[in-house]
Formats: C-alpha cells, structure tokens, sequence
C-alpha cells in the first residue's frame, strides 16, 4: 500500500516559506507531485528556496525529494503571492500557511512583538480573501494554516506568538464556516516545532528531545488537511513529539438563573466552571441551545 497522499495536478501556495516549517511544507507537497509557489517577505531567499526544493535539495527525513517538480517563488504571502500562483499556474488549489517565529516578549514589553504579529494576521486575511472566490469558483480548495499553541493554551514570555497565532485560527475558523458549501476546507494546525515557535514551550521541558519536534514531524497530518481526502473543516488539530490530536474549544450547561446577582456568584461558582455536559459547538449561536430562553 501507498503510504503516500498523491498531489498530482494540484497546486499550492505556500506562505511563510522563509521558515522552516514552510520549506518542510513545500517539499513535503511537491514530493507528492503538487505545483508549489513560494511566499516569503524575501523574495531573493524565496528564489534560493525555490532552487533548492525544486532540485531535490530540501529532501525530508523519509528521504523524500521533490526534484524535477515545478517550484516556483514570489515577494509577499497576500493577495500578490496568491495572484503570482494563479498567473503561473493557472489555478490555486491549496494554501498552506506559516505563522512567523516571533521574539519571545511578556504582555508588558509587547510593542515590536505585536507589530510583526499585526502584520502576519494582515498577510494570512489578505491571502484568504485573495483566494477564497477562486476555490469558490472551482468548487474546491484546502487551506491549512501551522500556528503555535500558545495561541491556544498561554505560555509565558508568548504574547506576540499568542495574539498572533489566536487571531489566524480564529480568522481561519470564521472562515471554513462561510465556505463549507463550496468544498472549501479550511483548519488551523497548532504544531510544536523546535527552532520556530515551538522553542519557548520546549524549554520548559527540558527533557525533551527537540529531534522529535522537527517540522517534519507534524508534515503527515499538514499534508492530509491539504489533500481532497481530507473531511475535516473548522478544527484546530495538535501536533508534535510524535503525538497527533485535536484541539476543540467547548462549553457546558453551567448555572442557570436569569435572577443571579452578583452576591450570589460565588456560591454558584463551582456549577457556573463545571465541565459535566460538555459540548463543542460548531459556531456562536449553537451554544444557546444550552439556556432556556
């Protein structure tokens, strides 16, 4: 049995491509065959990028190679770099993003660090929206985008990765709800990558082997959200270490009493923060299912 996903006629924009999640992406994808544009803020080291994993020469730890496969490079992860795919290709199929690896900042000393955040959620809303009405048109699209988990569960020293990488899932989540219709999937993959984002929660175990926690590491399941076979839409999936989940946001039925005050919060504190009957809705308005108005 194969045990590879085929990528043969598909094409994909990979933004970001200056990490090294994004050079393990784009030859993960063009080892299966997909036709790969790379965004990078660079355009000179998206060029070199290019070169090397066209050639074979970002080779993954299966020994996998992309050479003879088109790969392309473009300046810029927005709307530019989606037009450059479309103009050379003639289509876009995939979009597989990258948060940047942003400095290690506490909330108080934030000011460059939420700059440089600023700015990747503006590229990651300028590609989708850039996107979206070609996949639309063609009624088909996979888009997948690698946050850090902090954007999920708070590390310390994190604000920058966390603003960042919470605003992009939540983007992208709103997102995969508007355009499921069309055979657009659209999901967040919270990876914990050594030498990237991942850095800051690899220190504080300092047991861990950062060889597990390779880019590499979390390509088979990045891959599987890029691919047609892929059925999952609007989730947050976890990766890193070996270890592959998802991640979901949830609520309970908590305390109801449209007469509370304030005073009586605390006595009702421990039914109002209870996880018994737990449910994950899909959107805003499937918690209300929960009241009784």
């Amino acid at each position: 049995m194969d045990q590879h996903l085929d990528f043969n006629g598909r094409v994909a924009l990979v933004c970001g491509a200056e990490t090294g999640a994004g050079a393990a992406i784009a030859a993960h994808l063009a080892a299966r065959g997909a036709r790969i544009m790379l965004g990078a803020a660079d355009g000179a080291l998206a060029e070199r990028m290019a070169r090397s994993v066209g050639s074979g020469g970002e080779a993954m730890a299966s020994g996998d190679t992309a050479s003879g496969v088109a790969v392309e490079a473009c300046a810029g992860c927005g709307a530019a770099a989606v037009a450059a795919t479309i103009g050379h290709f003639g289509r876009i199929d995939i979009v597989a993003g990258v948060t940047p690896h942003l400095a290690p900042v506490a909330i108080v000393d934030g000011g460059a660090a939420y700059a440089a955040a600023v700015t990747a959620i503006d590229d990651a809303a300028d590609a989708l929206a850039a996107a979206l009405p070609h996949m639309r048109a063609q009624d088909y699209g996979r888009i997948a985008w690698v946050t850090g988990a902090s954007g999920v569960f708070p590390e310390p020293g994190c604000a920058g990765e966390a603003i960042c990488s919470a605003a992009i899932a939540a983007l992208l989540r709103t997102a995969a709800a508007e355009n499921r219709a069309h055979d657009v999937r659209i999901n967040v993959l919270a990876a914990t990558i050594a030498g990237g984002n991942g850095d800051a929660v690899l220190r504080c175990m300092p047991h861990a082997d950062p060889a597990h926690f390779s880019a590499s590491a979390v390509m088979p399941l990045l891959a599987w959200l890029c691919h047609e076979h892929c059925t999952l839409d609007g989730e947050i999936m976890s990766a890193g270490g070996g270890r592959f989940a998802r991640i979901f946001p949830a609520t309970a039925p908590g305390y109801f009493n449209p007469a509370l005050r304030d005073a009586g919060v605390a006595a009702a504190l421990d039914q109002i923060i209870s996880a018994d009957g737990a449910i994950t809705p899909q959107r805003a308005s499937g918690e209300l299912i929960l009241t009784h108005v």
